[in-house]
């Protein structure tokens, strides 16, 4: 756990209710991370190591969740640090406050089906698909 961990650029992510929601468009996937893998998510900077991650936590645990959130793409694990911090855009100072050890895991990860909306006014060059009857279909 000596390695350095920060997030993966191509995965969207925002913390509802202290769980880290995760969307990789990549790969259809959407995963949400309990609190300890939200604490981990939001705190991997690129200057952070594994160790300082997963601080008051089983170290195995830890490791554990660190390896398949790299194997999953959605950490990157380098052996330097990064040269500027990548801060978490959103205020996670909640995440903070609770006292949780439990073992970091995702707790859902699901596939996203991608809808493709097409409109009968659309075909017709008429651009309000709002008062028109529209074909949706699972791609």
């Amino acid at each position: 756990m000596d390695y350095y961990y920060h997030r993966a650029k191509d995965i969207a992510s925002r913390v509802v209710d202290n769980e880290a929601v995760l969307v990789s468009l990549t790969k259809n996937e959407l995963l949400v991370l309990n609190l300890s893998a939200s604490r981990i998510w939001v705190s991997a900077d690129g200057i952070s190591r594994g160790v300082e991650l997963g601080k008051g936590l089983d170290k195995q645990s830890v490791k554990l969740f660190l390896d398949e959130m790299v194997s999953r793409g959605l950490f990157k694990r380098t052996n330097t640090p990064a040269d500027v911090p990548d801060l978490f855009p959103q205020d996670v100072a909640a995440l903070f406050i609770k006292v949780d050890d439990e073992a970091p895991v995702i707790r859902v990860c699901e596939q996203i089906e991608v809808l493709a909306g097409v409109c009968d006014s659309a075909l017709s060059g008429f651009s309000d698909c709002r008062t028109t009857t529209c074909l949706v279909q699972v791609v």
